[in-house]
């Protein structure tokens, strides 16, 4: 069938990384249907709620772009925000924006308290801006400097 939608060893939709748009089982790329969170083939460190809702939101602005007959935009993967991890019941750490802010015993009651309902307070934060990203991203590709978020 040359409608069926290419899947990767996972059983994930393998998407155009540039554009978020399905590629079909006999090479082509479809034009105007995207995938975007779990079901899309990514990579480990982006399989979490904050980067499939940002890839939802980019997904149905895509959507809008071909209903409207306009270009696609090129896709470009938010930087992490925040990073709580617990290592056991006394020690972990919790990063912002890529930068440790806390550790040891600190670090498993702050990913508690957001386990519990505190997350809806993060939802209030302001984002970066998606221009705020690629300007990140340009400034750091002319300079020559890499970076790593965590």
């Amino acid at each position: 069938d040359s409608c069926a939608v290419k899947l990767n060893e996972e059983k994930r939709i393998v998407v155009n990384p540039d554009t978020l748009a399905v590629e079909l089982s006999d090479g082509t790329q479809s034009d105007c249907v995207f995938a975007a969170g779990d079901a899309m083939a990514k990579p480990r460190h982006h399989q979490m709620a904050s980067f499939a809702h940002f890839e939802g939101e980019f997904a149905a602005r895509q959507v809008l772009r071909c209903i409207r007959g306009l270009p696609l935009r090129a896709f470009s993967a938010p930087p992490d925000k925040c990073f709580a991890l617990s290592l056991g019941p006394r020690d972990g750490f919790v990063s912002l924006f890529g930068y440790t802010v806390f550790w040891g015993r600190l670090a498993p009651l702050a990913k508690s308290i957001v386990r519990v309902g505190w997350m809806s307070i993060v939802d209030y934060l302001p984002r970066l801006p998606l221009w705020f990203d690629k300007k990140l991203k340009q400034t750091s590709e002319t300079s020559g400097a890499t970076a790593a978020m965590v």
